[in-house]
């Protein structure tokens, strides 16, 4: 569907395509003329653009609400227990 969207944006996605260039083509290809391809890379927040946007749109939620628009925790990893010395023998 050519020219179908006033704005295509992918986050943290078009540089994992397997071909990353063709990818952004093809966001621009079902982009409509003068509209905007975003591409968004995670970084350090003081280097990031994204942490103005998340910043700006966390604005946006109603007092006492905050914690509805989370993100969602990720699950901690397991941890292992340190192996316990084995006895010498002798």
């Amino acid at each position: 569907m050519d020219a179908a969207f006033d704005a295509v944006s992918g986050v943290n996605a078009f540089q994992f395509a397997g071909d990353p260039r063709r990818a952004l083509r093809e966001a621009a290809r079902v982009t409509k003329a003068g509209g905007r391809v975003v591409a968004s890379l995670f970084a350090a927040p003081g280097r990031s653009q994204g942490t103005v946007a998340h910043e700006a749109m966390s604005a946006l939620i109603p007092p006492g609400h905050t914690t509805d628009h989370a993100p969602t925790p990720s699950p901690r990893p397991a941890t292992s227990r340190p192996r316990s010395p084995e006895p010498a023998c002798g």
